[in-house]
């Protein structure tokens, strides 16, 4: 008995010692889940301090030989790292709400032990008896403990239940296992240890205990179910072995037993022989026929990617190409469903579905260009779990919008396609039919058939931005047909317009000329001196008002006919000799001087003679008008060989800078007309740009506010072109 209880204060030492180490690789480990290390540490300190005070009882005396408290708390122990094993899952779980509920019911519970072991009611040792039952003290003491631990563990399960049944991420779900094994073993090992098989029910605590903590620090967790699927094929193969050597030898020794020289120890050694070169195939032939009955997969990467590159080799249409990616892949891998996207640089990175296995399409989403998913797709260039997203640190600053969307595609890897350099594609697959995790040789072909994919991608991603911006040219080409034909139309009901006013304009003007042409004639000499500089004026400013609506009239025509020309051979020089006789006695009034450089022998050219007339006369015309009083203006004419060049040069007003990109469109006006004292409506330089254009010529126009200007045209000697 002696040595019973040195070895079992030996195990509770070594479990002191564990616990104190699993603490420290739990400190040291805390970066994957911070919370529940913190947790594990507290828990593994008080499961520390629980077995060295067991292992103080032991040395004091026999184990829970008194029924005093101290005797207790061993058991009290119990409850409390149920307590605290609640709190450890609910952490491991990465539950966020606060769990008031339960540190409340853990408080009320332990004050409930206090007062009744204390016994601060003076209660009697039999609390309750009838017909041989009897309810003792100390048994509801005990009662209370062993319910109290129920409540904790059985909430404890059904959270790891909660939580295995809402994820279907094979990954999770190992970490579950792995945690719903550590719990399995606490609940066996406290039942042990409230049985009174103390030692067994540490023992077990101390594996769950490992267990957990495995769980918490190790990001990369070994997969339970190829743990099983291996200790299931070696133990089918040894079974197999046993099998087999028995039966061999039980029929060499019936067959060989009467045989001469005989010997059961080498037909022994033959059969192992024999069993020793059959292993190696037999144990892949068991290892096949396991994974057969426990996985629905199997593939060979080498079909799969001549398959695949024979498929998506000649597709330029990018919906076609993301379909046959997506289905190939979802079906020679036995996946539930798959996505692919298309990366569009918008300010970050924009992700837009072009092929998917479900039918519902996925809203675009939009990552960061500092978000740390999109840094890891771009720079690392490989596969990325869900897991990865979920469990490191590096990716714990990923927004939540971005968590959300990644939430919402239910996918279990994330692999990204790259072209030159460039992020440009991304593969989200979800869980496999099988529900085994993707392994590494899983990702690897993953990684391959999308390097494969790249170019594929790029090319067909190429064609549909040709084919958007054919689109787009479509639609800009069909909008400017439409603005152009609102514009003939304005421009039509503008010269409706001017032809009906300046036609009703005409006619009153037209009577008033006539009689102040009667007053000029047969009552001048009747009116008084200050009258008759009245009637000056007014005849001067009927006169300017008959030229403007003359200039109407002649703009409204020349729009209404489109520029229309009747053309004959002219003498350009005699138009310009012709147009400066109206305008000599206007300078003169003014004290312009006219310098005149036109050449005397003729210059013939095909063109209309009124209208290069009219753009002569609107020059000429606009020189003397803003040219102060003493100026001067220059008139040149002169053949460049294949072109007519006429230029009008004045020391006026000089033309604004900001003036000029605009001077020769309607009704522009020069200078504000209310400071230079000219009158006009701005439709001078507009008739001599539509005469030229129409003559296929160039306008010109260069000047200086304050110094000059210099206006003029060039026309071609063949005349309009066909």
């Amino acid at each position: 008995m002696m040595i019973v209880n040195d070895l079992n204060t030996i195990i509770l030492v070594l479990e002191s010692i564990l616990y104190a180490f699993v603490s420290v690789i739990a400190f040291r480990g805390r970066k994957l889940q911070e919370r529940a290390a913190h947790w594990l540490i507290l828990y593994t300190a008080v499961s520390c301090l629980w077995s060295l005070w067991q292992i103080t009882q032991r040395l004091n005396g026999p184990f829970l030989a008194s029924d005093g408290v101290l005797a207790r708390i061993t058991l009290y122990g119990v409850t409390l790292l149920a307590w605290l094993f609640l709190h450890l899952t609910r952490a491991f779980l990465r539950l966020e709400r606060k769990a008031w509920g339960w540190w409340a019911l853990g408080v009320v519970w332990v004050a409930a032990l206090a007062v009744l072991d204390a016994n601060v009611y003076n209660l009697p040792e039999t609390l309750w008896s009838w017909n041989g039952w009897d309810i003792e003290r100390q048994r509801l003491i005990f009662s209370v403990l062993v319910a109290g631990w129920a409540v904790f563990m059985v909430e404890a399960a059904l959270l790891i239940q909660r939580a295995y049944r809402q994820t279907q991420q094979p990954l999770h779900r190992n970490r579950l296992k792995y945690w719903s094994l550590a719990w399995g073993f606490t609940l066996v090992g406290d039942v042990l240890f409230l049985a009174g098989y103390q030692t067994p029910g540490e023992i077990l605590r101390a594996v769950a205990i490992v267990l957990a903590s495995y769980a918490i620090v190790t990001h990369r967790l070994a997969d339970v179910r190829l743990i099983i699927r291996k200790s299931l094929s070696y133990a089918l193969i040894t079974l197999l072995i046993m099998s087999l050597y028995m039966a061999g030898f039980a029929v060499m020794q019936y067959v060989f037993q009467a045989a001469p020289g005989y010997n059961p120890v080498l037909a022994g050694a033959v059969m192992a022989l024999a069993l020793a070169v059959l292993f190696q195939p037999l144990l892949v032939l068991v290892q096949r026929v396991v994974n057969r009955l426990t996985s629905t997969t199997g593939y060979t990467p080498s079909h799969i990617l001549r398959e695949y590159s024979t498929s998506i080799s000649n597709i330029l249409d990018l919906e076609l190409l993301a379909n046959m990616m997506v289905n190939l892949i979802s079906e020679k891998m036995k996946v539930r469903h798959g996505q692919l996207f298309v990366v569009d640089r918008e300010k970050g990175f924009h992700l837009r579905e072009v092929g998917s296995t479900e039918e519902e399409e996925q809203s675009p989403g939009l990552m960061a260009s500092d978000s740390p998913i999109a840094s890891y797709l771009c720079q690392e260039q490989l596969p990325l779990t869900q897991y990865d997203i979920d469990l490191l640190a590096h990716f714990r600053a990923t927004c939540p919008e971005e968590r959300e969307w990644l939430s919402g595609l239910n996918a279990d890897v994330y692999v990204p396609i790259h072209a030159k350099g460039e992020w440009i594609g991304l593969l989200a697959l979800g869980p496999k039919n099988s529900g085994d995790r993707y392994y590494d040789e899983d990702l690897a072909l993953l990684g391959t058939l999308a390097d494969q994919t790249a170019v594929a991608l790029e090319n067909a991603r190429l064609v549909e931005d040709l084919v958007r911006a054919h689109n787009d040219l479509g639609q800009t080409y069909a909008a400017l047909a439409e603005a152009n034909r609102q514009l003939q139309e304005l421009d039509k009901l503008k010269s409706a317009f001017i032809g009906v006013i300046t036609h009703e304009l005409r006619t009153p003007f037209a009577n008033i000329a006539f009689s102040m042409e009667l007053l000029e004639r047969h009552g001048r000499e009747h009116l008084p001196p200050e009258l008759g500089e009245q009637v000056n004026d007014l005849a001067a400013g009927v006169k300017t008002a008959q030229t403007m609506v003359d200039n109407l009239v002649t703009f409204s025509t020349f729009l209404s006919k489109q520029g229309e020309l009747h053309s004959t051979q002219l003498d350009i020089c005699q138009v310009v000799q012709d147009s400066l006789l109206p305008l000599t006695s206007l300078a003169e009034s003014k004290g312009i001087t006219l310098h005149t450089d036109v050449p005397e022998e003729a210059i013939e050219l095909c063109g209309d003679k009124d209208r290069l007339g009219d753009a002569v006369h609107h020059l000429v015309h606009n020189a003397i008008k803003f040219t102060e009083m003493g100026g001067e203006v220059w008139i040149r004419c002169q053949n460049t060989g294949h072109r007519i060049r006429f230029e009008v040069q004045d020391t006026g007003v000089g033309v604004p800078a900001d003036k000029l990109p605009t001077l020769w469109e309607d009704f522009t006006q020069m200078a504000d007309p209310l400071r230079r004292g000219v009158e006009g409506l701005g439709l001078g330089l507009a008739l001599v740009k539509y005469v030229v254009n129409a003559h296929d010529g160039d306008v010109f126009a260069q000047g200086e506010e304050g110094v000059g200007s210099t206006f003029g045209f060039e026309i071609p000697l063949r005349g309009r072109a066909a």
